[in-house]
Protein backbone atom coordinates (compact mmCIF):
# COMPACT_ATOMS: atom_id res chain seq x y z
CA UNK A 1 0.00 0.00 0.00
CA UNK A 2 1.36 3.43 -0.99
CA UNK A 3 0.42 6.50 0.93
CA UNK A 4 0.98 9.80 -0.73
CA UNK A 5 0.84 12.77 1.50
CA UNK A 6 0.41 16.02 -0.27
CA UNK A 7 1.27 18.94 1.77
CA UNK A 8 -1.45 21.34 1.16
CA UNK A 9 -0.76 25.00 1.40
CA UNK A 10 -3.66 27.32 1.41
CA UNK A 11 -3.01 30.50 -0.36
CA UNK A 12 -5.46 33.19 0.29
CA UNK A 13 -5.79 35.43 -2.73
CA UNK A 14 -7.24 38.70 -1.74
CA UNK A 15 -8.55 40.70 -4.56
CA UNK A 16 -9.00 44.31 -3.85
CA UNK A 17 -11.18 46.04 -6.31
CA UNK A 18 -10.80 49.76 -6.45
CA UNK A 19 -13.46 51.53 -8.32
CA UNK A 20 -12.44 54.89 -9.64
CA UNK A 21 -15.23 56.95 -10.96
CA UNK A 22 -14.18 59.67 -13.32
CA UNK A 23 -16.91 62.14 -13.94
CA UNK A 24 -16.37 64.36 -16.92
CA UNK A 25 -18.71 67.23 -17.26
CA UNK A 26 -18.69 68.80 -20.65
CA UNK A 27 -20.52 72.06 -20.97
CA UNK A 28 -20.94 73.26 -24.49
CA UNK A 29 -22.17 76.77 -24.87
CA UNK A 30 -22.93 77.77 -28.40
CA UNK A 31 -23.66 81.40 -28.97
CA UNK A 32 -24.69 82.35 -32.45
CA UNK A 33 -24.88 86.02 -33.16
CA UNK A 34 -26.26 87.03 -36.50
CA UNK A 35 -25.94 90.67 -37.33
CA UNK A 36 -27.68 91.85 -40.42
CA UNK A 37 -26.90 95.39 -41.38
CA UNK A 38 -28.95 96.90 -44.12
CA UNK A 39 -27.83 100.29 -45.23
CA UNK A 40 -30.13 102.20 -47.48
CA UNK A 41 -28.58 105.18 -49.18
CA UNK A 42 -30.93 107.67 -50.62
CA UNK A 43 -29.40 110.29 -52.81
CA UNK A 44 -31.67 113.19 -53.28
CA UNK A 45 -30.65 115.74 -55.82
CA UNK A 46 -32.45 119.00 -55.63
CA UNK A 47 -31.97 121.40 -58.46
CA UNK A 48 -33.11 124.85 -57.73
CA UNK A 49 -33.26 127.26 -60.60
CA UNK A 50 -33.74 130.81 -59.62
CA UNK A 51 -34.37 133.27 -62.35
CA UNK A 52 -34.22 136.83 -61.34
CA UNK A 53 -35.03 139.48 -63.84
CA UNK A 54 -34.23 142.98 -62.93
CA UNK A 55 -35.10 145.77 -65.24
CA UNK A 56 -33.70 149.12 -64.37
CA UNK A 57 -34.64 152.07 -66.41
CA UNK A 58 -32.74 155.20 -65.73
CA UNK A 59 -33.15 158.39 -67.55
CA UNK A 60 -30.24 160.71 -67.18
CA UNK A 61 -29.90 163.99 -68.89
CA UNK A 62 -26.31 165.06 -69.10
CA UNK A 63 -24.86 167.94 -70.96
CA UNK A 64 -21.75 166.66 -72.68
CA UNK A 65 -19.28 168.96 -74.31
CA UNK A 66 -18.21 168.05 -77.81
CA UNK A 67 -14.56 168.25 -76.85
CA UNK A 68 -14.99 165.52 -74.20
CA UNK A 69 -16.45 163.14 -76.76
CA UNK A 70 -13.73 163.90 -79.29
CA UNK A 71 -10.97 163.26 -76.75
CA UNK A 72 -12.49 159.95 -75.73
CA UNK A 73 -12.89 158.75 -79.31
CA UNK A 74 -9.36 159.86 -80.09
CA UNK A 75 -7.94 157.96 -77.09
CA UNK A 76 -9.78 154.77 -78.02
CA UNK A 77 -8.74 154.99 -81.66
CA UNK A 78 -5.09 155.57 -80.74
CA UNK A 79 -5.13 152.60 -78.33
CA UNK A 80 -6.60 150.30 -80.98
CA UNK A 81 -3.96 151.37 -83.48
CA UNK A 82 -1.22 150.63 -80.96
CA UNK A 83 -2.56 147.10 -80.41
CA UNK A 84 -2.84 146.46 -84.12
CA UNK A 85 0.79 147.51 -84.60
CA UNK A 86 1.90 145.19 -81.78
CA UNK A 87 -0.02 142.29 -83.33
CA UNK A 88 1.71 142.87 -86.67
CA UNK A 89 5.15 142.88 -85.01
CA UNK A 90 4.40 139.69 -83.08
CA UNK A 91 3.27 137.91 -86.24
CA UNK A 92 6.49 138.92 -88.00
CA UNK A 93 8.55 137.10 -85.39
Amino acid sequence: MIIIIINSTTTNITTTTTTTTITTTTTTTTTTTTTTTTTATTITTTTTTTTTSTTTTATTTTAVCATDINVSVYDITRELNDWQQRDKRIKQY
